[in-house]
């Protein structure tokens, strides 16, 4: 009876390992994402923290000015032209762009020195007059 009782008692064992296997592969496989949503999400909220800037500024008129801090993943590129915003990010499936459409023409300075991850504080600057109907992001 004891044998009869052990291999069942290991049957059993090996049933809950095996339904266990692939729970912790998919919890080992998300949690090895997190970092990078985590660079995803930074990347997103920032474009469109610049785009809310710009939109503001563009929309009070010639001589608005705003200053935004955003916060930054590692990027690959950053670029405003345009009337869009646009950040790349090279993941693990590949270069991705987050890009953000704006209602008014962007130009920028500065902004090849983002590169690193951090806070950047950015001025956003509408134009001088009716000629010049542009809004520049300024990196301090």
């Amino acid at each position: 009876m004891r044998a009869q009782s052990s291999a069942e008692f290991m049957i059993a064992i090996a049933i809950m390992g095996i339904a266990l296997v692939p729970i912790m592969t998919a919890m080992q496989w998300n949690s090895q994402s997190s970092p990078e949503k985590m660079m995803l999400a930074k990347a997103s909220f920032s474009a469109d923290r610049l785009r809310s800037a710009v939109d503001s500024v563009g929309a009070l008129g010639p001589g608005a000015r705003l200053t935004a801090q955003v916060e930054m993943p590692q990027v690959q590129n950053i670029s405003a032209q345009g009337r869009e915003i646009s950040i790349g990010l090279d993941t693990s499936f590949g270069p991705v762009d987050i890009t953000q459409p704006t209602r008014f023409n962007v130009t920028t300075s500065g902004f090849e020195r983002i590169r690193a991850e951090g806070r950047y504080v950015i001025d956003v600057k509408a134009g001088t007059g009716p000629d010049d109907p542009n809004v520049k992001l300024v990196l301090r």
